[in-house]
């Protein structure tokens, strides 16, 4: 029964990692990706990719390694690891952050230039430096996070005392979904309010603007909500924690590894299931490239016809 949740779980991780990369190969390659928020399309996807990484290595891969194996990763790597985990959960909670301002500054300034592409880019950079600097405070003061799969939890070598950022971090940093979700209500209320106003043929320029701000804005709903999901079940397993320990270790697992791995589908909620503009470009593209593959074999098929007749 073990073997065979491990085994399902491993096909989960790999579905996930398979269709992370099946969207980033079909915007990046994309003729029009100029249209698309390509910016935080590449960053989500690549924190989703992270997330199956992380998966793989916390949660799937001990379980067929030796005991002796593990414990010399978990002592050497194991703490760097933890950061990274760390790193790509809380980052996408940022670029959401960042999502909602673009949007609020569409608002004010329709034809404002503080978002394009480049600057973007280095707004999301700056992000993740800043975030980065962050961790690394615990992690080189002697008070880094280190996930053991074989005790099933987090320990720090400063315990029972948290680092004061691991204990913000783990208390306030579901603040951010909530506050992007409320953003975009009122953002959505308001829009709906200013629609009418809109029906003048000189606001067509405005309108099409807006036709890609509100591709964000449900891209940011999308992101908002999914990783709400998770803080929601995490609050909720540790309202009910007297119950949660009751079960079985198993049971307990098997519950935080589907809550876990659910997050590396972030990507895939987002940008497939949530966007029909990304949606129809995956679709487009695979089947683009199933067409080439089947021409291929086509005149392949006509080729050895053609020399069998000679």
């Amino acid at each position: 029964m073990v073997l065979l949740f491990y085994i399902l779980f491993s096909l989960m991780m790999f579905t996930a990692l398979c269709i992370s990369l099946i969207l980033m190969i079909s915007v990046y390659t994309y003729k029009r990706k100029d249209q698309l928020p390509v910016v935080y399309i590449y960053l989500m996807i690549a924190c989703s990719i992270g997330c199956c990484f992380v998966e793989f290595q916390s949660d799937i891969i001990p379980y067929f390694m030796k005991r002796k194996a593990y414990m010399w990763m978990y002592s050497n790597l194991g703490e760097s690891f933890t950061l990274f985990d760390t790193f790509v959960y809380i980052y996408p909670m940022f670029l959401t952050v960042l999502m909602v301002s673009e949007r609020i500054y569409c608002i004010l300034y329709p034809f404002g230039k503080a978002f394009t592409n480049k600057k973007l880019w280095c707004y999301c950079f700056l992000i993740a430096i800043v975030l980065l600097s962050i961790l690394l405070i615990p992690f080189f003061g002697g008070c880094a996070d280190n996930y053991s799969f074989y005790d099933f939890d987090y320990t720090s070598e400063c315990e029972p005392d948290n680092h004061i950022v691991t204990y913000i971090i783990d208390n306030y940093s579901r603040l951010f979904p909530v506050l992007c979700l409320f953003l975009n209500i009122g953002i959505i209320l308001y829009l709906s309010k200013r629609r009418k106003k809109m029906e003048n043929p000189a606001m067509k320029k405005l309108r099409t603007r807006q036709s890609h701000d509100r591709t964000l804005l449900i891209q940011s709903i999308a992101a908002t909500i999914f990783l709400l999901i998770y803080e929601i079940m995490d609050t909720l397993t540790d309202f009910f924690s007297d119950y949660f320990d009751a079960l079985p270790t198993f049971t307990q697992r098997v519950i935080y590894y589907l809550q876990a791995g659910i997050v590396a589908y972030t990507g895939f909620f987002i940008y497939f299931v949530c966007t029909s503009s990304t949606r129809q470009i995956v679709i487009e593209q695979v089947a683009r490239l199933f067409g080439r593959k089947r021409m291929q074999q086509g005149r392949t098929g006509l080729s050895i016809r053609d020399v069998s007749t000679f």
